[in-house]
C-alpha cells in the first residue's frame, strides 16, 4: 500500500541460481525437476524474506523433496552446500566467490528461479535529499553486486552462522 509520506524507489534485482558442491554434481547438462528431488534441499527457514519469492518452487506439491534442511542464514546454507549437504538457491552475485574458489558450482537446471528484487523506501517530509543520496548510492550498490562485484567479506562458517537457526526435516 502507498502512503504519500513514503517513497518507494526500485533498486534493481539480482538472478537467483541453484548451487551446490562439485562433490554433489559436476554436470553441465540440464537437470529435470525429477533429478533435482533426488537430492536434499537446503533452503530458508519458512520465515525468512526470501521464502515467500521461492514459495512457487519450494512449496510447490508437483515437487515433493523429500529430505529438506531449513536455515535462517544464506550463508550457512552456502556452508552446508560447499560440505555436499543438498543443492539451494542462492543470490548468483553474493556467492560468485564460493562458484570461483570452486567449493560451489551453478546447476544448469530446467527450473526457471524468479530474480530476487531490491527495495528502498524513505519518508519524503524530511531529510528528503539525504535519503535521496542514501537511495542513489544503494542503487549503485545493487548494481554493481549484480555485476558480480562482490561486497561480502570472507569470514568462518562459525562467525557466519552465529545466532542461525537451524532445522532438519
Amino acid at each position: 500500500m502507498q502512503h504519500p509520506q513514503f517513497i518507494n524507489r526500485r533498486l534493481g534485482e539480482i538472478e537467483l541460481v541453484w548451487m551446490c558442491s562439485p562433490k554433489t554434481n559436476n554436470s553441465d547438462r540440464v537437470l529435470t525437476n525429477d533429478e533435482l528431488l533426488k537430492y536434499p534441499l537446503l533452503i530458508q527457514s519458512a520465515g525468512s524474506i526470501l521464502r515467500p519469492i521461492l514459495h512457487d518452487v519450494i512449496d510447490n506439491p508437483k515437487l515433493p523433496f523429500t529430505k529438506t534442511i531449513s536455515c535462517n542464514n544464506m550463508a550457512a546454507l552456502a556452508e552446508l552446500a560447499t560440505f555436499g549437504l543438498g543443492i539451494t538457491v542462492l543470490p548468483k552475485a553474493f556467492f560468485s566467490k564460493y562458484v570461483a574458489d570452486g567449493r560451489l558450482r551453478i546447476l544448469n537446471t530446467e527450473m526457471k528461479l524468479p530474480n530476487l528484487e531490491y527495495f528502498i523506501t524513505y519518508r519524503n517530509d524530511y531529510h528528503s535529499v539525504f535519503f535521496e543520496e542514501i537511495a542513489q548510492l544503494s542503487m549503485e550498490l545493487v548494481v554493481n553486486t549484480a555485476l558480480g562485484e562482490d561486497q561480502m567479506k570472507r569470514v568462518s562458517f562459525r562467525e557466519k552462522t552465529t545466532g542461525a537457526h537451524v532445522a532438519l526435516k
